[in-house]
């Protein structure tokens, strides 16, 4: 799963701290606000499904484990 530019580069800075908020709609769409420094940086938007949060948690540990 591709992570908004901005929130993949957050992500690799040591300093940076992103915060991701979840929100999971009602219709299965689940719904990923990133914030840094109290600012929005990135939305991911996709379906639920075990298969596809792993994916989207994954993706989120890419970068870091680069930095």
């Amino acid at each position: 799963m591709n992570l908004p530019d901005e929130v993949e580069t957050k992500l690799q800075e040591r300093e940076a701290i992103v915060l991701p908020r979840v929100a999971l709609v009602k219709t299965g769409r689940m719904i990923i606000h990133y914030h840094c420094d109290g600012k929005a940086i990135g939305e991911t938007t996709f379906t639920y499904t075990p298969e596809a949060y792993a994916d989207w948690f994954c993706s989120m540990a890419d970068p870091v484990s680069k930095a």
